[in-house]
Parts: structure tokens; sequence; C-alpha cells
């Protein structure tokens, strides 16, 4: 594939959509993707977001041509005519979009300007796909209307789009990629720890993510405290903020483990918090492929996580990670267990984690894939 690329000498105009209005995994894969994408000589590349943000200072900073349209400040018919004046400056071929809202909004825009947009759409995760019946309705719209390719993160995220009447043939599934170079820890783990108030050689278990209700932080915190009654120099990690911080930060309060389970907010620097992780834990009730996943392992983390969504197509159990089933906060606490007492395990699948996604999940593979589809692949 990649040989049939280099001959490729057609320059596409190419422009991705994204709300940009938090920093999460579909936010760092579209910055990962439109900056590889961004050193092809056949693209000619340009980004909107909805929002300004850190994905706005980051597109900034690597120079990638971005234009805002602020949500705040235009009405969704602004929005769309903002959107098709942009596409008809920049003589978009393609616009890619990121979400529910920007594949109606950009999709409307795309079809004003008649046959000469394309309209790819990402699948991040279920979204709104299976929310409200007006939000249901709106999907079948976007999917009948505003979508000519969609790609999916994972394979399950595919067969369940399928079960929401999205067709087959306008699928390809992508796992997403990280910039190896990118996960770059800067400080000393000791230092994180001391930050959080945790010994130097104390053995810590984390996450990191928004703290919404699918992510199962409640599963987290009850296998914690598991944990922690038997081991009680064990130290847990929530970094991350979110609408359920107060109750994850409330629910350690009132069963008095501020000790030993550390909650960061959101911090500026994930990869060293990351790195400060002896193992790193998903209880996710579902998910994609996260970001957060890969990056873990790019810093050769051993997994725990559930199997749900897309991750069982990252993690194998025992080679990778140690898979276990959703709202299960034993079975969480004794992979904890496990972990803590099987250094050659442990370092097994840190090894293995370290390696796979060298070999597989770069950012730079993906957007290989991502250009054959634009240039009229499958």
């Amino acid at each position: 594939m990649l040989s049939k690329l280099s001959s490729m000498k057609r320059e596409i105009n190419v422009c991705h959509i994204i709300s940009a209005d938090l920093w999460g995994g579909a936010e760092a894969q579209v910055y990962y993707l439109v900056r590889e994408l961004n050193k092809y000589d056949q693209i000619k590349l340009s980004v909107i977001t909805l929002n300004e943000g850190i994905l706005v200072d980051r597109l900034n900073s690597c120079s990638i041509n971005n234009e805002v349209i602020n949500e705040s400040a235009n009405n969704p018919l602004s929005i769309i005519w903002h959107i098709y004046k942009i596409l008809k400056i920049t003589n978009a071929e393609i616009i890619h979009v990121h979400g529910f809202k920007e594949a109606c909004l950009g999709g409307i825009a795309a079809r004003l300007r008649g046959k000469r947009v394309q309209i790819f759409r990402t699948f991040h995760g279920k979204g709104l796909t299976n929310g409200a019946f007006r939000h249901r309705l709106i999907e079948r719209v976007n999917g009948y209307f505003f979508s000519d390719q969609l790609i999916a993160v994972s394979e399950d995220l595919r067969e369940f789009l399928l079960g929401c009447g999205f067709r087959q043939s306008m699928f390809t599934v992508l796992h997403n990629g990280v910039n190896l170079a990118d996960v770059s820890p800067v400080k000393a783990s000791r230092t994180v720890k001391h930050s959080l108030g945790i010994p130097d050689d104390a053995f810590v278990i984390g996450t990191l993510g928004r703290m919404v209700k699918i992510k199962g932080h409640k599963f987290f915190l009850e296998g914690a405290r598991e944990v922690v009654a038997q081991n009680p120099g064990v130290y847990f990690v929530l970094s991350g903020d979110g609408p359920l911080m107060k109750d994850a930060m409330s629910w350690v309060n009132n069963h008095n483990m501020k000790r030993n389970i550390k909650i960061t907010g959101f911090r500026n620097d994930p990869y060293d918090v990351l790195n400060s992780f002896d193992v790193f834990a998903l209880t996710s009730l579902h998910e994609g492929v996260p970001m957060v996943l890969l990056e873990a392992m790019c810093l050769g983390k051993p997994i725990i996580a559930t199997e749900v969504g897309g991750m069982p197509e990252i993690i194998s159990d025992r080679v990778t990670g140690l898979m276990i089933p959703p709202g299960n906060p034993k079975r969480f606490a004794s992979a904890c267990m496990e972990l803590m007492t099987d250094d050659v395990l442990k370092d097994k699948l840190a090894d293995n984690c370290r390696n796979i996604v060298m070999e597989r999940y770069s950012a730079i593979q993906v957007a290989a894939k991502v250009y054959y589809l634009y240039a009229g692949g499958q």
C-alpha cells in the first residue's frame, strides 16, 4: 500500500471538522492524524474547530491551517454558512468530520457544495447513536444524507453501528494510532509521586480520563478499597476532571481513603502522570479504542482493562494485560493483587505492550491508511 501511495501525485484538498470543546481521546486522535497527514505533499489540509482550546493551540504550534467558528457566538445556520464559505475558499474535496454535531452541520454545508465534496466520518465511540429519540433520528439523517465513507475505531463499534442502521458498505475499521515520539515523560516518577503525596517506593495503580459514568470509576474506587484493606502500602490515582469528579472525591472522603486514593483533577502533564503508575487500569463500561490506553502501552505499562468495546481487540489477556468483566470491583481487585505480587507477569506484560504498540498502532500507519481511503482505496 505504501508504494502505491508514493506514486499518487494529485493533490487532495481535505478539511477536518471537530468541536474541540474539550481535550479527550477524539481530539488527541485528530491531532495525531492531521499532523501526520499534513506531511503529505499530496494533501492540502485544513481544520475547522467549533471552540478554542488545547487542540487549537496544538494545531497552531505545528502550523496547521485552522479556522475557529465559535459555536457559542454562532447559531447552527451561521455555523453552516461559515463552513460552506471555508469549503468554497479551500476548494475542499473531502470533509472529515468527528462527531454527531459536526456530521450534521458539516454535512449540510458539504451538500450545499454539491458533488464537489465527499463526507468522511470517524466514529470514536457510540456517541449519541443510542441516545434520545431526536438524536437517533438525526443520526439516521446523518447516515443516509451526510455520509459517504465511515470509519469505526474498532470492530465492536462497527457492529454496533450496523445495528443502528448504518450501511455496511460504507465502513472501514481503523484502530487509533499514537505518535510514539510525543509520548515522552519529562519529570521523574518520584517527582510526580511526591506532588501527589505518594512515597517513592509505593506501588501505584492509576487511571486517566474524563470522569463520566461510562468510564466506570465507581468500580475502580470500590476495587481499590478492597485492595487497600489487604495492602495498605498500595496507592491508587484517578487523574482527569469531569462531571463526576466531585462525586468521586466525596466517595473517597466518606470511606476514609484520602491517604491511598489520590484524585488529581485535570493535569497538563499526562505522560508524567502515566509514567508514575506501575499498572494502568481502565474499568470502563464501554470504549472505542481509548488513546490513553495506547499511550500507557507506549510507556510500557501493564494493563488491567474491562472486556468491552474495542479494548479486547488491542489487549490480549495475559499477553499485554489482564482482562476483567465490566462492573466487577472484585475482579478488578484480584487483577491488581496479581500484578502486585507477580513481577515476572508484570514485566512480561509491560514488554509486550511496548513492542505491540510500536509495531501496530503508530499514527504514521493510521495516516497512511486514511490517505489511501481519501485517494479512493478500499
